[in-house]
């Protein structure tokens, strides 16, 4: 029988009781915890024998039973009520309170209802934002007479139920959207001979995990295959999306060479098979041997391309239409650029251009001129920073960046047997300068003045030195005063020496070394893939990066799946200002 309720008092009492189900010591549990303890309150503060909850299934139109309270507390998952149908589909269907006199099968689609001996039962809708989400009801043994207070009772528990549980369904499909979207990036980009990869991404600020995504892997014929797009949605189902792109982009990138006749096949495969899915694409193929980059674009931002002797501009080509937009249109179109010695493309997706209270082309502009002719790690930093310093990015980014390998037509590297200088003895070598195919050795007295090198060096303490030493006379090649150029090879030093102690667990690995000179300012970046050990500061680790720091104007440490990179920056004492 219902609880007496004769003083306003204690209506008033049951009423709070009711509106504070969703406390804070709810707030982080699992959605059966959370469905359990709501459920037993519920039914206390109703004094009812039962109570049950059942969500609502969006893609069949269907409740099914999830959570139960009192009498048998299993829950039956194979019970489907349609929507429309029986006691709680009517409720889902109507949107309204109904009490049910009669529980049987004739009235009631769930037979462990009227099997338990209910006799009256008392059910509202689950809503949010007008939405239904599921249906809670109660139920009694006995014959009882519910109230309308009884059922405004009952329906305000449900608008707090409904809330808490879309809140709990909310982060999980979060976490289980990041977790996917991680699990689609690329651990590791690969070595390209003669280029140099860098990417980034950076969830939204406001929205989570967005339908941004890169790809990057060699295809058997050694050339690279570069994909980024944007999926258009958010969350778990726009990291679904994302997953069954990038594996069908894959496929059919391992069966045809043109990038055009790729994205034709993909948006092929999209139309039939998600109806509802869309999404902009570039796809694009670095052929090492000749430097060129064939690319078509779906939809997607043309990359930008900077020249080391041009200004960087947006590539001149033009965009098909979306994959999934379903409309008729020509065949798909391919372009082909050549990369120049030095030369840097830039793939990037609209979040990192387009703001709300500017013109897109603005964004563009300041995208242009952040990217200088340097190595890709080093124009991905200075692009997030350039253009997102400050900023929450409402939107999510992914950035891609590839570089080559700048080249010398006359190598001031010469390669020499073992041998004594300075009273120092080395023998071969392998630490190796990207524009030049022999080991590195010795440098000459006058030192190349490129204005970016790249050396990829064993992972291994014995093997720092060359590095060392070559780093040590390309800066003082650009006419650095003398203890900024001890400054640089101490903290470049001690970069590498973190690598080689602690980043490779099996000790066998490679390093990347690349440094870029401006007339104000030279940048210093230390990259790894491995995954780092943690050390204590016996090691000597746990001091290096307070050293490096207090060596460099600037320094930053950019971990991620990829590895690590170390960046350093120095400002000349002459320049007009410093370098952010």
């Amino acid at each position: 029988m219902s609880k007496p309720v004769d003083r306003p008092e204690d209506a008033q009492d049951r009423l709070s009781r009711i509106e504070s189900l969703t406390d804070t010591g709810l707030a982080h549990v699992e959605m059966d915890t959370l469905l359990r303890q709501l459920l037993d309150r519920v039914r206390e503060l109703l004094d009812a024998d039962s109570a049950m909850v059942l969500m609502h299934d969006n893609a069949e139109s269907v409740l099914v039973p999830t959570a139960v309270s009192g009498l048998n507390e299993d829950v039956d998952e194979a019970v489907r009520v349609p929507v429309g149908r029986g006691f709680a589909g009517s409720i889902a269907a109507q949107k309204r309170p109904i009490v049910l006199d009669r529980v049987d099968e004739t009235t009631v689609l769930n037979r462990s209802l009227w099997e338990q001996g209910l006799r009256t039962l008392l059910g509202v809708p689950m809503l949010a934002e007008g939405n239904v989400v599921g249906v809670l009801h109660v139920g009694s043994l006995t014959k009882r007479r519910f109230t309308d207070y009884d059922a405004h009772l009952l329906q305000v528990a449900a608008d707090r139920i409904a809330l808490a549980t879309q809140a709990v369904r909310s982060r999980a499909e979060r976490a289980a959207a990041a977790a996917l979207q991680r699990s689609l990036m690329p651990a590791r980009l690969p070595a390209v001979p003669g280029a140099v990869l860098a990417a980034r991404y950076l969830p939204g600020g406001v929205n989570g995990v967005g339908g941004d995504w890169y790809d990057v892997f060699t295809l058997p014929s050694g050339r690279l295959g570069v994909v980024i797009g944007d999926i258009v949605g958010q969350g778990l189902p726009a990291a679904v999306i994302m997953g069954r792109l990038r594996s069908a982009l894959r496929a059919y990138a391992l069966e045809f060479d043109d990038p055009a006749v790729v994205l034709e096949k993909l948006d092929r495969k999209v139309t039939h098979f998600e109806p509802d899915a869309m999404a902009t694409v570039t796809y694009a193929i670095f052929d090492p041997r000749t430097h060129r980059l064939a690319l078509s674009l779906a939809g997607h931002p043309p990359p930008v391309y900077r020249r080391p002797d041009h200004p960087a501009a947006v590539l001149d080509v033009h965009a098909d239409l979306p994959i999934g937009a379903r409309l008729a249109s020509r065949h798909r179109r391919a372009h082909t650029v050549e990369v120049a010695p030095g030369g840097v493309v830039c793939f990037y997706t609209d979040g990192l251009v387009e703001r709300r209270d500017a013109p897109v082309d603005e964004g563009l502009a300041r995208l242009c001129d952040a990217i200088d002719p340097a190595p890709a790690d080093a124009v991905c930093a200075t692009v997030m920073h350039k253009l997102l310093a400050g900023e929450d990015p409402g939107d999510d980014i992914a950035v891609v960046v590839l570089s080559r390998d700048a080249e010398i037509t006359s190598p001031r590297v010469r390669p020499s047997d073992s041998g004594n200088r300075n009273g120092e003895t080395y023998g071969d070598l392998d630490a190796v300068m990207s524009y030049r195919d022999e080991p590195l050795t010795e440098l000459d007295d006058d030192p190349p003045s490129l204005p970016m090198v790249t050396m990829r060096v064993p992972a291994r303490a014995d093997q720092l030195t060359p590095a060392r030493r070559a780093l040590t006379a390309w800066a003082r090649g650009h006419s650095f005063p003398s203890d900024v150029v001890r400054s640089i090879e101490l903290a470049s030093y001690e970069a590498m020496a973190n690598v080689a102690q602690h980043a490779y667990r099996n000790g066998d690995g490679e390093l990347r070394l690349s440094a870029t000179a401006h007339p104000d300012w030279l940048h210093i970046a230390v990259v790894d893939q491995g995954e780092w050990r943690d050390h204590d500061d016996e090691s000597g680790g746990g001091m290096g990066l307070a050293l490096i720091r207090s060596l460099a104007d600037h320094a930053d440490v950019d971990t991620n799946d990829s590895g690590t990179t170390v960046s350093m920056t120095w400002v000349r004492p002459d320049a007009h200002q410093p370098v952010g």
